[in-house]
């Protein structure tokens, strides 16, 4: 199994995740929503049955998993919404459609997304490059406080607007 061409998808995602105004030239995702890439193989189509595939996800200076900064996670047939995670589905031959799920307590920042590749006793790791993760005032996930803190942001903001008001400015 060779991996080759690995397409990010920015334009779409960035468009799906409400952060195209910020440019398309780089993922810039949200947590608590999916984003999707392309994965093109050299050699051969995909087969569950004898690949297999790890991604990895780090931010910050010293990334661990224990303070959240660094997380593996296996590639499966579904996401899962209550952690990282990643599916796929075949989408032309030699080529599948990944979506990793970032989840809506994510640590805010850069990542780098790494790729390892394990088939038929052989293992391939790969970078497939970097993105940010934005909070998500549209995400309803239990775990997100993204609301709230726009809510006291908007009050924040109202008051102050109120007191200029009062202030005559």
């Amino acid at each position: 199994m060779s991996l080759g061409e690995v397409d990010l998808n920015c334009p779409s995602n960035c468009q799906i995740h409400n952060t195209h105004f910020f440019g398309t030239d780089k993922q810039i995702i949200r947590r608590g929503q999916a984003f999707s890439f392309y994965a093109r193989f050299q050699n051969r189509e995909w087969d569950d049955s004898v690949d297999q595939a790890i991604f990895t996800v780090e931010t910050g200076l010293r990334p661990c998993e224990s303070n959240e900064t660094k997380c593996t996670f296996p590639m499966g047939r579904c996401l899962d919404q209550t952690c990282w995670s990643a599916s796929h589905k075949v989408h032309q031959p030699k080529c599948i459609n990944i979506s990793v799920f970032p989840p809506s307590n994510a640590c805010i920042g850069r990542y780098i997304l790494n790729m390892q590749i394990t088939s038929c006793g052989h293992t391939y790791q790969r970078c497939l490059g970097d993105f940010y993760v934005l909070f998500n005032p549209w995400c309803a996930g239990k775990n997100s406080s993204d609301q709230i803190v726009l809510r006291k942001m908007l009050v924040m903001s109202k008051t102050v607007e109120y007191i200029y008001y009062l202030a005559g400015k």
